[in-house]
């Protein structure tokens, strides 16, 4: 391989090697979620079966959870290899081609400085928010980050049309997926001067966005989307919200100011190295896909550890690429570069000190002496019969068209009321209900015999239960 392809390749290689057995790793002994990884998985095992968009965990529609129908085009990936951990391992390589594309750009921009393209790369791929959304589950919104990218790319090769499509993908990754769109414009407008053209997609992008939390969400839903509550200190509506962020903007410093968030945003900034600071003008597409997040009241959306970041990191690596030019001019530009280089990697190794990996390992680990215990039981549930699982066991057993979780988090008057008494079998962690939910296992079988589930099997801390007759 040529010594420049060796430089577009090798940290993406790199990153996909470690992160993909990784991931891969925490979700087959049992660390990852029916949020999100399986409901994703059972949505595409559905649709494998002609139930197009059907799920069973919170709505009928998945369209009235996300809009999202990019998702849909891995329909035919999932039906050749109809495995959750298909997803796991296609998302760690979809992203890290998008460090491809940062080393591109990177050696497109500098081409007098291709030392600076693996650094680059790493700053892209290594810095704790990119590791974390991998390392935490599959969602569909880490696609649109390489998306974006392509999509800067192709504006930035003057392949508009390629350009458009990468953006209409990204946007078709989340119903808030018109903030990207918006935030690409911003950047034709401010960095390239294509400002006809990026008007164009900041003001197609807010109308999308709003049409798709206002009017097409709540339509599939049956209510207004969920992902309001997050924001109902601006308002009860999307068009409340944008008034009141108008009518009262000295509310919101209270709202952006929060030490957790603007830690948050430090954590963002810091593969950087503070550098677009200097140019806030770099910045400004960034703030349409970020905003969302540090006005949000719901923590997990500004902790760097999820896939909320996931559109905000590509226009933070645009803002640094497009920063580095004018570090390294002057005449010594030679020892800018070393400095550049050693100070992007300290920065990246204390980036990391944010890392989930470390966290999910102490529970994860312990797993692997479990697996074939719940191996045991799973093989006794018959096949496609409605199942309620805890949240870690939901991802294993989604080849089934209705599967759910036993809310034993929920008070215990309404937990009979749940799964609706539609799930005949209840396979349950006990060890995971308690480290999670703080809830004893003595509490968890008196909900259960409440809901009328016999105990049938127990295992190294797993039990089935099932669905006493005449009770469904």
């Amino acid at each position: 391989m040529p010594t420049d392809q060796r430089r577009l390749w090798s940290v993406p290689l790199l990153f996909a090697a470690l992160f993909g057995p990784l991931a891969w790793a925490r979700h087959h002994w049992l660390g990852s979620w029916t949020y999100d990884l399986g409901i994703k998985a059972q949505l595409l095992y559905n649709c494998t079966r002609g139930r197009w968009l059907e799920s069973s965990v919170e709505v009928q529609h998945y369209f009235g959870d996300h809009l999202n129908p990019t998702f849909l085009l891995l329909t035919p990936l999932y039906g050749l290899l109809p495995y959750p951990g298909t997803l796991i391992l296609f998302q760690c390589v979809f992203f890290a081609v998008g460090g491809v594309i940062v080393a591109r750009l990177t050696a497109r921009w500098l081409p007098g400085e291709p030392s600076l393209v693996i650094p680059a790369s790493a700053a892209y791929l290594f810095q704790c928010s990119a590791g974390n959304l991998i390392l935490y589950d599959f969602h569909e919104t880490a696609m649109a980050s390489t998306f974006i990218l392509l999509a800067i790319y192709a504006f930035q090769s003057e392949r508009t049309i390629l350009g458009l499509v990468a953006t209409c993908l990204s946007v078709g990754c989340k119903e808030t997926g018109g903030l990207d769109c918006a935030a690409v414009g911003t950047w034709l407008a401010v960095s390239r001067r294509r400002r006809l053209l990026g008007t164009f997609m900041i003001a197609g992008g807010l109308a999308y966005t709003y049409l798709a939390v206002a009017v097409i969400m709540p339509f599939f839903r049956g209510g207004r989307a969920d992902s309001l509550e997050h924001y109902a200190h601006l308002g009860t509506t999307p068009g409340e919200m944008i008034g009141n962020i108008f009518a009262r903007p000295y509310n919101l410093p209270k709202a952006l100011l929060h030490p957790v968030k603007l830690l948050y945003v430090a954590i963002l900034l810091l593969p950087a190295l503070f550098v677009p600071l200097r140019y806030p003008r770099t910045l400004l597409p960034a703030v349409w896909v970020i905003l969302p997040n540090l006005l949000s009241t719901r923590q997990t959306q500004y902790l760097a550890r999820y896939q909320y970041d996931a559109c905000v990191i590509p226009f933070l690596a645009l803002a640094m690429l497009e920063c580095w030019p004018r570090l390294l001019r002057g005449p010594a530009s030679q020892r800018s570069r070393r400095k550049l280089i050693l100070a992007t990697v300290l920065a990246l190794l204390l980036s990391n000190a944010n890392s989930t990996v470390f966290g999910w390992a102490g529970y994860v680990l312990p797993n692997v002496t479990r697996r074939a215990a719940f191996n045991e039981l799973a093989r006794l549930i018959p096949p496609e019969a409605p199942l309620s699982a805890s949240l870690n066991l939901g991802p294993h057993l989604v080849r089934r068209q209705f599967i759910d979780y036993p809310s034993i988090d929920w008070p215990i008057d309404r937990f009979p009321d749940l799964p609706h008494r539609r799930a005949r079998y209840a396979l349950i962690d006990f060890l995971f209900e308690a480290r999670h939910f703080r809830t004893p296992a003595a509490e968890v079988r008196q909900r259960l015999a409440g809901a009328s589930y016999a105990l049938e099997v127990e295992r190294n801390g797993f039990a089935l239960y099932r669905l006493v007759d005449g009770q469904t």
